[in-house]
């Protein structure tokens, strides 16, 4: 999501007593999964060991059309080009990809040393007069512009710490 959306007010709801700063940002964290055109599972289990593992997640399945229409319209405006930047792979350039590539998957392995700064993706945003298209799409990049890992995100210092010490820690990930 865009640090502020044009649908912001229609996307998220004002809480009573709450007053947004002039330089605020959103963001939405949400595990929301459509099936089959009429079930929802709405909960916070993350696709991933840990959270298979420790069973701490939870989650509920409510099988309704008109709900699963409602909530898809929500998911496709928040998702849209005006509210949300759009996440694609690189331009590959010639020779540097593949190197970068290389060194990306070795980093990949070394989970306590991996500071590789240039990853596959980033985000992009539609180029004036581009068409929104899929991000496999291959004139992809000549319809969007690249904008950043974290557009509009001012990085902390301490948010370049929490980075360092998990490329450098990351092993030690579950005792921290």
């Amino acid at each position: 999501m865009k640090p502020n959306p044009p649908y912001f007010s229609e996307m998220v709801r004002e809480v009573s007593g709450v007053v947004l700063e002039e330089d605020h940002y959103s963001c939405i964290h949400a595990k929301t999964y459509l099936f089959d055109d009429d079930v929802v599972w709405l909960g916070s289990f993350n696709m991933d060991p840990r959270s298979v593992r420790l069973n701490t997640e939870v989650g509920v399945i409510i099988r309704n059309k008109g709900f699963f229409d409602e909530v898809g319209g929500h998911i496709r405006r928040q998702g849209s080009e005006r509210n949300a930047w759009v996440i694609g792979p690189r331009r590959k350039i010639p020779v540097v990809a593949f190197f970068n590539g290389l060194i990306e998957n070795i980093f990949s392995l070394i989970p306590i040393f991996n500071i590789w700064p240039f990853t596959y993706a980033t985000s992009f945003e539609l180029s004036e007069g581009g068409t929104p298209v899929p991000f496999f799409y291959k004139r992809f990049h000549d319809n969007y512009r690249p904008v950043g890992q974290f557009p509009g995100a001012n990085v902390s210092v301490k948010g370049i710490k929490t980075r360092l010490t998990k490329a450098f820690f990351g092993p030690a990930e579950p005792i921290i």
